[in-house]
């Protein structure tokens, strides 16, 4: 499940191959505030971009939610659910994008609502897309 989880489109972010080599092992709260980190002295400061601007929001969305739905401890499996719930709303997001942005110009994009790993209906998905 983790090389799964690993190969997501949630976990894109433009990174520089040496930012991602510096954050690759560290926990995800030490990631979102390494990328949103303004002090340059330690060699790369703040990603100017909306994509990793929005990380902590997201971060915290996914916290509440873990915390508060699945497991008020830290177990093994936390942050498998929550890297899952973030990547399972950053998804959401590019997918929600793509569809607006590339619609051929009658398409009707009213299907999607969001992709959902928690609620999967078979083990053996990863995760599903659900659908009105």
């Amino acid at each position: 499940m983790e090389d799964i989880i690993k190969k997501r489109l949630g976990n894109f972010v433009l990174l520089g191959l040496s930012k991602n080599i510096q954050l690759s092992n560290d926990d995800i709260h030490l990631k979102v505030q390494e990328l949103n980190n303004n002090d340059k002295s330690k060699g790369f400061g703040h990603m100017a971009l909306i994509q990793v601007s929005d990380l902590p929001n997201t971060l915290e969305e996914s916290l509440e939610f873990v915390t508060s739905t699945i497991q008020k401890k830290k177990t093994q499996n936390y942050y498998m659910h929550l890297s899952t719930f973030i990547n399972d709303k950053r998804e959401t997001e590019m997918i929600t994008f793509a569809l607006k942005r590339w619609a051929l110009p009658n398409e009707k994009l009213e299907n999607f609502i969001k992709v959902d790993s928690f609620n999967r209906q078979d083990a053996n998905e990863s995760f599903i897309l659900k659908n009105t």
